[in-house]
């Protein structure tokens, strides 16, 4: 969740959001910030920008004390999750979420139609620019997603494996593993992607980068609150069942007392697919 401190402050906050509420509070005021002005095109705007991501969603189920998973399976209807997406669904009713048709947020977020955004970390050097190009001297920060129960966020990222091969084969696979895996090699991997390091004792040999890169050290920071992605083979399937059920309240525009029924629903398609 990324989040323009600059503009939090001239609305009346002091810190970022760290609860529900707080969150709620924000971007309803940066909404309401957009209806005592002249526009009346933007009165819709100021808050969060809804994206459909299934990250996001899983995101918003974990701060809440919610999960897509029961014991072996999924089990997409619990009283957290219902009340994930009912508040959320909430927010955008009363319009302090909405919905953008441009391809990234990037522009809405450096014009101050968004208080709020969610992106990934690949993405920071893009919305760096698009501060830029806008002419924009906000300050923004990555905040984790503020839950009525934790503040978290989902994090992914690359895998290494070594394939069942011959003893030589496989022994040199692991060795050029682990060389990829030696801090020198994860600095440089950090470098090109923008992303986490695979390994904490990468972190020393990054410390200009940080410097350089705050956006990226705010993201590190919040490894500690960071949560994975269900480890099951089926999640990719599962993922889209979760961002398609998502998406469908907002682009429908479904009632907030209809979530029960759209998790249901998801919960009847998850069955479906892993029969």
């Amino acid at each position: 969740m990324l989040y323009n401190a600059t503009w939090g402050e001239e609305l009346g906050f002091d810190v970022a959001p760290t609860s529900f509420e707080d969150f709620r509070k924000q971007a309803c005021a940066a909404n309401l910030s957009k209806t005592k002005d002249d526009d009346l095109e933007n009165d819709g705007k100021g808050g969060w920008i809804v994206d459909s991501q299934d990250l996001s969603a899983l995101s918003w189920l974990y701060a809440f004390g919610g999960t897509p998973l029961a014991d072996d399976g999924y089990e997409f209807v619990s009283s957290e999750n219902i009340t994930a997406f009912r508040s959320l669904k909430g927010l955008y009713d009363d319009g302090c979420a909405w919905l953008s048709t441009a391809t990234t947020p990037y522009d809405q977020f450096a014009g101050r139609s968004a208080l709020f955004i969610t992106a990934s970390m690949e993405e920071f050097n893009d919305i760096t620019r698009a501060f830029a190009e806008a002419g924009s001297q906000d300050e923004w920060q990555v905040i984790p997603f503020p839950g009525d129960v934790d503040s978290t966020v989902v994090v992914y990222g690359a895998s290494y494996a070594v394939l069942a091969t011959e003893d030589a084969e496989a022994l040199a696979s692991w060795l050029f593993v682990k060389w990829l895996l030696a801090p020198p090699q994860q600095a440089k991997w950090v470098k090109s992607t923008g992303l986490f390091p695979l390994r904490i004792s990468t972190l020393a040999e990054l410390s200009d980068y940080e410097k350089s890169n705050p956006h990226w050290g705010q993201a590190v920071d919040l490894i500690e609150r960071a949560e994975i992605q269900p480890q099951l083979a089926s999640w990719r399937q599962m993922r889209h069942v979760l961002g398609d059920g998502w998406e469908y309240i907002y682009r429908y525009n479904t009632q907030e007392g209809s979530v029960s029924a759209i998790l249901a629903l998801m919960n009847q398609t998850a069955s479906e697919l892993n029969d």
